[in-house]
């Protein structure tokens, strides 16, 4: 529920910074395996940008070999490329 609903920046309700902190939090606690499914959910149905960006970037540091084959699923674009680093 938290990746296709979390967006990055300010809204009324919550602060951008503590969305991204809860995925993190969230995805750290997940194998590399789920966090790699997640990422590519959220990029092909959810049709988010920034979450399985994040989800990516957590994805390096936990398992090179999956990060490797969701890369160009997650990433479409240069912005999103641009997001990653």
């Amino acid at each position: 529920r938290v990746i296709c609903t979390s967006f990055f920046g300010n809204t009324f309700y919550t602060e951008g910074a503590d969305q991204l902190k809860r995925v993190k939090e969230l995805a750290t606690q997940c194998s590399g395996t789920f966090v790699a499914a997640c990422a590519v959910y959220a990029r092909k149905k959810g049709l988010m940008k920034d979450t399985p960006t994040a989800l990516l970037a957590i994805l390096r540091s936990k398992d090179q070999g999956l990060y490797k084959q969701v890369f160009n699923t997650v990433v479409t674009d240069g912005r999103i490329l641009r997001g990653l680093n």
